[in-house]
Parts: structure tokens; C-alpha cells; sequence
């Protein structure tokens, strides 16, 4: 149907999922200098199944949504362990997407509650809580975005179906909705007094990182619907990205980068988070001197 493009089953599913987690661990593990990590974070952005939404998925799609449910549940375990024995702390943050809703309408009351995704992320919770397995915490919001801090860097996790825009045509594409629908969220959370640093979302289907966003890949990969759209042919794929904290141990040990000489102020740890303080004037005038001299 994709023109030997692509194959897409149970199997294949897990088999995707499998090399997923072993290739993050792998990158982060073995390929990594000094690979420390205080955990990781595995987002998890919603339509974790096809779904019923429509009458070809229905015909087509191998098995119920319960089925799937049961299915991604025992698989999701034995990828939430694998990261916790790498990591040791695993957070996920969730979304609910479009395709995992009970119904064909598109809803907004009770979104949560009529939603297979929501189903399989409290189940996944109730199965650590019951386990005693401290190592893994979950954020499960009911409404349509999940916010995070890592350190000092704020996420906002999405499945992208609720931007809030619609359209997206021309040699721009899925850009220009997105790109107007990332400013729309950041300045609904501004009126909120909460401020977004990077926005993160899937539903699209294919990899796109832009300033502030990064929209996931998929599993599934390259199907009928985006032939039939002309979409762009994009291979199965997951984004994995990292957050780099500078520590007053690791500038000392760079003899490139003065300790002290950051034109933003001096790099202080305090808690869980890097904080950034502005230089005081004497600071200013000792480092001048210092540059001068």
C-alpha cells in the first residue's frame, strides 16, 4: 500500500520499541564522555495506538484497543525497567492523543476519562506504586499538556493536536502551523505567569526540531494516510535529546572556560537546579582588570 516503503505490525512494533530503548541507552552509555545521569526522562506523547477514530482503522487495525492497551502495557514495563537500571530515576511526563479516544467524535468534556491512552499511563502508575519501585515517577495530567522542569529548563509536553491553529499549506507545510501554534501555547502559559523554554509534541508524524519545539518521529512510520497526503517519506524514528548542566566542577577543569568570566553572571549550584546570579559591579571591575591586565 506504501510501496514497499514501510511494514507495520505487533511484531515490527515491538521490535521498534526494543531497538528504541537500546539505542538510547547505548548513545548515552557508550558513546558519551563521562556519562553520569542523576535519570532520564521518557516522554510519552499520546496515540500509543491507532485507535478507532475511523472506519478503515477499525477494519484494519489488529486487534481492540483493549487488546493494545494490555499489549503496550507489558511492554512499556519492560522499557520503564530498562531505563531505570541504566539510569536509575526515570520520570514521565504524559499526553493523551487524538487516535486513543473512546469515540469517533472529537471531544473536549472528560477528554481525559474517554481516553485508552490515559487508561494505559495510570495503569503503568498503579503498577509501580503496587512494586514499591520508587525509581519511577509519573506526572498523569487530565488536562491537555503536562509542564515539567528539568534543572532550570521548562517543558511543556503536548500531543499536538490542541495547538490551537489549523492548516498548513504550500512549500511550508506542517511549519507554519506548528510554528504558530508553539507561540499560541507559550503565550496562553505566559498569562499564567508560567514561562515555556521548549515545547515537545508528536501527532505529526514526522521528526521536526525547531527554535523552542521539537516534534517527535513515530514508530509507525511512513503509512497509507501520508501517501495519500504527500507527505514527505521519513523513516521510523524518536528524538532523544539531553540537557547539558555546567557545574563549577567541570568550568575549574576547562582551562578554555574561566570560572568566573561569563559575561550572564556567575554559575552557582544550589538544590536540584543550576541558578545564574548577576555579576556585582566589583566582580565586573575585577574581571576587566583581570582581562586588561
Amino acid at each position: 500500500a506504501v510501496n514497499n516503503l514501510n511494514k507495520f505490525d505487533k511484531k515490527i512494533s515491538q521490535l521498534r520499541l526494543k531497538s528504541t530503548v537500546e539505542t538510547a541507552i547505548d548513545l548515552c552509555q557508550n558513546h558519551m564522555v563521562n556519562p553520569k545521569y542523576p535519570g532520564i526522562v521518557l516522554a510519552l506523547g499520546g496515540d500509543m495506538m491507532s485507535g478507532t477514530i475511523h472506519d478503515e482503522l477499525t477494519e484494519t487495525n489488529d486487534g481492540t484497543s483493549i487488546d493494545h492497551v494490555l499489549e503496550l502495557f507489558d511492554q512499556l514495563v519492560w522499557a520503564i525497567n530498562a531505563l531505570a537500571d541504566k539510569f536509575g530515576k526515570v520520570f514521565v511526563p504524559t499526553a493523551y492523543g487524538n487516535h486513543s479516544r473512546m469515540y469517533q467524535q472529537y471531544r473536549n468534556k472528560e477528554a481525559a476519562h474517554l481516553s485508552f491512552d490515559w487508561l494505559l499511563y495510570n495503569m503503568l502508575e498503579k503498577h509501580y506504586i503496587a512494586a514499591k519501585d520508587d525509581r519511577v515517577q509519573f506526572q498523569i495530567p487530565v488536562g491537555f499538556d503536562t509542564y515539567y522542569k528539568v534543572y532550570n529548563t521548562s517543558y511543556l509536553l503536548t500531543h499536538g493536536d490542541r495547538l490551537g491553529v489549523r492548516g498548513g499549506t504550500g512549500i511550508v507545510g506542517m511549519l507554519g502551523p506548528i510554528a504558530r501554534g508553539v507561540q499560541k501555547v507559550r503565550s496562553e502559559y505566559a498569562n499564567l505567569n508560567k514561562s515555556i523554554d521548549m515545547v515537545i509534541m508528536g501527532h505529526y508524524h514526522q521528526y521536526i526540531s525547531i527554535k523552542g519545539a521539537i516534534v517527535n518521529g513515530s514508530l509507525k512510520g511512513y503509512d497509507e494516510y501520508a501517501m495519500g497526503n504527500r507527505f514527505a517519506f521519513e523513516i521510523p524514528k524518536q528524538a532523544l535529546s539531553a540537557i547539558i548542566v555546567v557545574t563549577e566542577e567541570l568550568m575549574e577543569n576547562n582551562k578554555m572556560t574561566p570560572p568566573v568570566d561569563f559575561q550572564m553572571g556567575k554559575v552557582k549550584i544550589g538544590g536540584d537546579a543550576v541558578k545564574v546570579e548577576e555579576p556585582k559591579d566589583d566582580d565586573n571591575k575585577k574581571s576587566a582588570n583581570k582581562n586588561n591586565g
